[in-house]
């Protein structure tokens, strides 16, 4: 498909389906323990080096977070949209879960801003110590 700028292109992606958040959705419990636990076995799935080339290529969210920060305000909204619905189906398992939840904010940040630094990384060592690194607070901060 031909689009009329890299905005409208971006918007498009963004409207796609997206695993992680497809992954979360599927969290199927009224426990709030048992659901915080899937969603820190989901972020860190996403976060382990062994997944790292596809999730690098794959999430939308890491993947355009620098371009669309560059963009007009549609693509921004487009990828807000995007995160929202991350965050609050990550609150979903957190109890006493605020709009917007703090806890799901800094999961959120950590494992999707710790794929995009990886990303730009040579040193595949440093990369999968910063991905161990995130994946760690990640746990730390969904047990909270």
């Amino acid at each position: 498909a031909h689009f009329k700028s890299k905005s409208a292109l971006f918007i498009e992606v963004l409207k796609q389906d997206h695993d992680l958040l497809d992954r979360l959705t599927l969290r199927n419990s009224n426990d709030f323990l048992l659901l915080r636990r899937y969603a820190s076995n989901i972020l860190n799935g996403y976060l382990d080096p062994v997944n790292f080339q596809t999730v690098s290529t794959g999430c939308s969210s890491a993947n355009l977070m620098a371009d669309a920060a560059r963009l007009e305000e549609a693509t921004r909204d487009a990828y807000a949209d995007t995160f929202v619905a991350l965050e609050r189906e990550l609150a979903r398992g957190l109890d006493n879960a605020e709009t917007p939840d703090p806890r799901a904010l800094a999961a959120l940040a950590t494992a999707i801003g710790g794929v995009a630094i990886a990303k730009t990384l040579t040193d595949k060592a440093l990369a999968e110590a910063l991905l161990h690194a995130c994946a760690d607070q990640v746990t730390r901060t969904l047990a909270e």
